[in-house]
């Protein structure tokens, strides 16, 4: 269960019981700042990487900051980034330029983009694939680095799409990529910004 349906009383006796063990003083502010930056998180997990932050040597030896946590749960940027570019390097093999695809990381989306769209990666060969990893992990970093909302596209068209004119392909002519729901999650979201009067992104590339 997410910390955002969590009693915030028990979670304030958790950040109150590390404080102390730390032998510092847990003020309101504090609070403030952990509660909006472990929301997200599950609330067993949080308290998993608060003890496992603790018990690290070096590391464990200072009170956490809510980076540190962030870090243990969600994994160190270089981790992230290796990661994603698995995900991304196994599309290209097995999906290719024709199929439009949606990975179940927005970051991954962005930093497609910005490498030049999901067609002109495919295209990429296999002795320029290894420069094509580490601009891609650098972006990746850069993105999570920046902690500021960047818009996501939706959708990563491919040569099908793109050369019939589909606009939006539908559900059943897209390629998912990692897990489904959050594919979903993510390809859906147009709908949510429509109805919220804002227009939604699509990626529209130029075949060349």
């Amino acid at each position: 269960m997410s910390l955002e349906n969590k009693n915030r009383q028990e979670f304030r006796e958790l950040l109150a019981d590390v404080y102390s063990f730390y032998e510092k003083t847990f003020t309101k502010f504090a609070m403030g700042v952990w509660w909006q930056a472990m929301k997200p998180f599950d609330f067993d997990a949080v308290r998993h990487a608060l003890s496992k932050h603790s018990t690290t040597p070096g590391q464990g030896k200072y009170l956490p900051k809510p980076a540190d946590i962030i870090e243990i749960i969600e994994g160190s940027r270089e981790d992230r980034s290796l990661v994603a570019w698995t995900k991304v390097e196994k599309a290209i093999r097995t999906v290719g330029p024709y199929s439009s695809v949606v990975f179940d990381d927005p970051n991954i989306h962005i930093v497609i983009v910005e490498l030049g769209g999901w067609i002109n990666l495919c295209k990429v060969d296999n002795k320029e694939l290894p420069f094509k990893r580490n601009e891609f992990v650098k972006r990746y970093q850069a993105v999570i680095l920046s902690g500021r909302y960047i818009p996501c596209l939706l959708c990563l068209a491919g040569i099908y799409e793109l050369a019939n004119g589909l606009g939006r392909p539908e559900l059943n002519q897209i390629k998912f990529i990692g897990d489904r729901v959050a594919c979903e999650a993510i390809f859906s979201s147009g709908e949510d910004r429509k109805k919220n009067g804002n227009r939604a992104i699509f990626y529209q590339q130029r075949i060349t």
